[in-house]
C-alpha cells in the first residue's frame, strides 16, 4: 500500500531558509567558497538569469 504525504509550502520556505542562511555563514567564515555552494546545490543555481531567455510563453494542458 501507497503511504500517503503531504507538502506544506510553509515548511519548505523555511528549510530552504535556513539552508540559504547556513551557506552564507560558511562563506562569510571561509569555510567553504561560492564555487562550492553552486557544486553542492545542483545545476540549477548556477544558472545566470541574465542569459535566460522565453521560448514560449504558452503551451498546451491537456486533461487525461
Amino acid at each position: 500500500m501507497v503511504e500517503v504525504g503531504y507538502f506544506n509550502v510553509m515548511d519548505r520556505r523555511r528549510e530552504k531558509q535556513e539552508a540559504r542562511d547556513r551557506d552564507e555563514r560558511l562563506i562569510a567564515s571561509g569555510q567553504i567558497d561560492p564555487q562550492q555552494i553552486a557544486q553542492r546545490n545542483g545545476l540549477f543555481s548556477a544558472l545566470d538569469p541574465s542569459q535566460v531567455r522565453i521560448v514560449q510563453r504558452r503551451a498546451e494542458v491537456r486533461a487525461a
